[in-house]
């Protein structure tokens, strides 16, 4: 109660003078309401900006149905080619999952973790430029569909640095008729100048097997069913 008191009387008395001084409560709205102005129309108006917090990741796709051990492989030799570069401190590899296309044994993602601040005050060795070196790396493996891509400006919000897209089909269409759209979508996306690096992981040519499973001769054998599909 104190406290609110103290905090009352210092408003009130606040108030009284600024009553009194009318010129300078005018000058007082006017300065922030011009600040507001400045602020709002230099800051970008949708999208954050990219900042370097000192890492970024990389994502890896090969073809379809591919082993864990052939991911493993391209991981552990793109991630020893990216070591080299100067500005990076560690690599770390990850195979069998990723943060845009989930657990598979094609799939695999990588943490590039950089050299601190203080160490990379040269723009060579800036956020933007080690992975623009780190994406070439990536080109120049045929076997996998490979790209580099910054974290979110801010943490939770998102997967990636940049805004997805959600494409639906509404009718009968089949997957590969999607994946046609999502093709020309994304090519077309790519030649804007506005946008950079569009890009998306659905696959619609994963091969499948149908196992006709004999449940008699299963149960026969004292074999779980769950242990066949596994």
């Amino acid at each position: 109660n104190k406290g609110l008191s103290i905090t009352r009387r210092a408003y009130i008395s606040c108030s009284a003078w600024l009553i009194r001084k009318i010129i300078i409560a005018f000058l007082l709205f006017v300065v922030i309401i011009g600040g507001s102005y400045l602020l709002f129309s230099r800051l970008p108006t949708s999208f954050l900006p990219l900042e370097d917090q000192g890492y970024f990741f990389f994502n890896c796709q090969l073809p379809e149905a591919a082993s864990l051990a052939r991911t493993s492989k391209v991981i552990a030799n793109i991630s020893e080619e990216i070591r080299k570069i100067q500005g990076v401190s560690n690599v770390i590899g990850v195979s069998g999952f990723s943060f845009l296309s989930g657990n598979a044994d094609n799939v695999g993602f990588g943490v590039v973790i950089l050299d601190p601040w203080n160490k990379r005050k040269v723009p060579g060795l800036r956020l933007p430029s080690i992975i623009g070196k780190s994406q070439a790396i990536m080109f120049s493996v045929s076997s996998a569909n490979m790209f580099a891509f910054p974290p979110p400006a801010i943490l939770g919000l998102g997967t990636t640095g940049g805004f997805d897209f959600r494409l639906q089909a509404t009718g009968d269409q089949d997957p590969q008729k999607l994946a046609s759209v999502m093709r020309a979508m994304v090519i077309a996306a790519n030649m804007d100048p506005v946008l950079s690096k569009v890009f998306c992981t659905y696959r619609a040519n994963t091969p499948h097997i149908y196992v006709k499973l004999d449940r008699a001769k299963a149960e026969t054998l004292r074999v779980p069913v769950s242990r066949i599909y596994s």
